[in-house]
């Protein structure tokens, strides 16, 4: 995502919290609600701005938006969803071969052969 997730310069003094989570929640649009953000440099590598995230009314809240806001600024830098990053696309494919609950109930049958399996080969060996 480029730009926006690059800080515009690094803050001398940081934005106020709330003026970030009132930016970011104005740029999302209306029924916008946050649950949780990620500071800084703090779980995601390379990521020099704040990530507000959280949900529209009637969306599913396990695919949160995640809105990018400059940290000394509190200006909206971009939002996209989480499903649209491909480091989440990667989880998906790896949880449920990207088939949803089909591919969920197919990776869990696919774990207890393999555990049938190693026992069956022990009892054999």
């Amino acid at each position: 995502y480029g730009d926006v997730l690059r800080a515009d310069r690094p803050p001398a003094t940081p934005a106020d919290l709330d003026a970030v989570v009132a930016g970011g929640s104005a740029a999302a649009g209306e029924g916008f609600a946050p649950f949780g953000l990620l500071m800084p440099h703090s779980r995601v590598p390379g990521v020099e701005t704040v990530l507000l995230f959280g949900s529209r009314p009637g969306e599913d809240a396990g695919y949160p938006w995640m809105i990018s806001v400059d940290p000394g600024t509190a200006r909206y830098k971009g939002m996209f969803r989480l499903d649209q990053a491909f480091g989440h696309e990667l989880i998906d494919f790896h949880y449920q071969l990207l088939a949803g609950e089909t591919g969920t109930v197919f990776v869990a049958a696919l774990g207890l052969a393999t555990v049938a399996f190693a026992l069956s080969g022990l009892w054999l060996w």
